[in-house]
């Protein structure tokens, strides 16, 4: 009887303290299809197209039901020199692309944010490698910024619930 008493309090204790409770919840923005709107003052290369693929490809699921979520990213890009290198016959530039995005239900806005990518490449006096390097280094920042964006959008949680 006495090894029951004494038994018996460690049993209630192990029972209320090892509840399992999930880490992670459904999330409902995998269901629902999700509207992507990429907007920019100007138009380089396929850059819109390029941010807009990636974040669809991250964000939205094939059985996924049509819905009124709506998210709008807004791309603006900035180039500023670094200087002249070394050899004197190339100069570095900064590239830098500043990504606004805003997602939308049917009550309003749900999350907005700021994401801001950099990286550097050389101009030489080769147009053709000019150009390359600017597409190179520019579609390298936008993976980054819509993988990253993918990231946040999905992982986020919503202080109300989400009304597709």
């Amino acid at each position: 009887m006495k090894k029951i008493f004494l038994i018996l309090p460690y049993i209630l204790f192990f029972i209320h303290s090892c509840s399992y409770k999930p880490i992670y919840q459904k999330n409902p923005l995998l269901s629902h299809k999700i509207f992507i709107v990429v907007k920019s003052k100007d138009r380089h290369e396929n850059n819109l197209n390029l941010v807009k693929l990636n974040v669809s490809e991250q964000i939205n699921v094939k059985n996924s039901k049509p819905s009124n979520l709506k998210l709008v990213i807004a791309l603006k890009r900035n180039i500023s020199g670094l200087g002249v290198n070394k050899d004197i016959y190339s100069f570095g530039r900064m590239l830098s692309y500043n990504l606004n995005y805003s997602l939308y239900d049917k009550k309003g806005l749900l999350t907005s944010g700021k994401l801001e990518g950099k990286s550097s490449y050389n101009v030489s006096g080769n147009p053709y490698g000019n150009v390359v390097s600017v597409e190179d280094t520019s579609k390298k920042i936008l993976k980054s910024l819509s993988s990253s964006l993918g990231k946040i959008i999905l992982s986020s949680s919503f202080k109300r619930q989400v009304i597709p």
